[in-house]
């Protein structure tokens, strides 16, 4: 699955309830918060002791895709190739992440959002998970969890979520 493909499956998700405009200021500050726990997760593990569950930072990847992809698809915005450099130290990858979608979150402009699709994408490298698989999970997640499409009684039961 390429992103395209993700866009177009993702969007039966979209809270059509709400105005674009409003849909672009909770996705956006939601943007920020997904990418704030995959940065937490990343803290815990690094610096904190703890172990690095790679499933579950793959499913906040695809929570930071699903936002990324609404986005895209509501502003109009491409996403084309920039040039990253490498990361070598774990807080460059963490410091990159959080500084592009805060920077985006602040001014929200469109290249902004470019960046923070590859800075997001190179990250993901650096654990070699696949991003095929990151949006499947997701739109697989999404179907569980939104069997017809975005509804607030599904967003709160959550059944794809076990326990």
């Amino acid at each position: 699955m390429n992103f395209n493909e993700y866009c177009v499956l993702s969007a039966r998700t979209d809270n059509v309830d709400l105005t674009i405009e409003e849909r672009v200021e909770n996705y956006t500050f939601s943007l920020f918060e997904e990418v704030g726990e995959v940065t937490s997760l990343l803290k815990k593990a690094w610096w904190h002791g703890h172990t690095l569950d790679l499933d579950e930072l793959m499913k906040e990847f695809g929570d930071v895709f699903w936002y990324l992809s609404q986005l895209k698809r509501l502003l109009n915005v491409s996403f084309y190739d920039i040039p990253l450099h490498e990361f070598t130290r774990k807080a460059d990858k963490l410091r990159a992440c959080m500084i592009e979608t805060g920077y985006f979150v602040h001014v929200g402009k469109q290249e902004e959002l470019n960046r923070v699709y590859w800075v997001v994408r190179k990250l993901m490298e650096s654990f070699d998970i696949s991003f095929a698989m990151v949006l499947e999970r997701n739109v697989a997640k999404l179907e569980k969890r939104y069997p017809e499409k975005f509804n607030s009684v599904d967003s709160v039961k959550r059944v794809d979520i076990v326990g």
